[in-house]
């Protein structure tokens, strides 16, 4: 899923050598699903004064610290979608993005640079997270159901099979 949240918002695909966007993905997941912060962050989105407690702020620092590497390659995706800009054929959202911005007046707009940033944190954050755990809790379902398991081994044996002979 992440491949095709890259090609969406960024036009390509970085490949398994590329070891900013590695970083980037690995963010992307531990900046939800990291078990050592993940529930005093959720706990802070709803009772913010736990961010003077040590522990609670430790966890929060993790988290933004996390964020924004996040930015940080969000901002150097733009930059280079910048210097290759053709208003004429957006290749992706970014691109699509930045021709808003200059269609736009940079001083009564939403379409400015950091709002691109954050959305593109957020719709890959989004994009990649829920479609995977989507997966993993099938397969962990799938795990504890054996007769899941053998039917659902059967319907995919029986549509492929149709595929098949058409």
């Amino acid at each position: 899923m992440a491949d095709v949240m890259t090609m969406i918002l960024f036009g390509r695909f970085f490949g398994t050598k590329d070891q900013h966007y590695e970083q980037f993905l690995k963010d992307c997941f531990d900046n939800v699903t990291d078990p050592a912060i993940s529930s005093q962050v959720n706990a802070l989105m709803f009772v913010p004064l736990l961010r003077h407690i040590p522990w609670f702020g430790n966890a929060l620092s993790v988290h933004q610290n996390i964020h924004f590497r996040l930015k940080d390659f969000c901002r150097k995706e733009i930059e280079e979608h910048k210097k290759t800009l053709n208003v004429n054929e957006p290749r992706d959202y970014v691109d699509a993005f930045l021709i808003e911005m200059k269609n736009h007046s940079p001083r009564d707009s939403w379409f400015h640079e950091e709002n691109l940033v954050n959305c593109l944190v957020d719709i890959y954050t989004a994009g990649t997270d829920a479609p995977t755990n989507v997966v993993l809790w099938a397969i962990v379902t799938l795990l504890h159901q054996p007769n899941l398991q053998h039917l659902l081994f059967h319907e995919i044996n029986n549509k492929t099979s149709k595929l098949k002979t058409r």
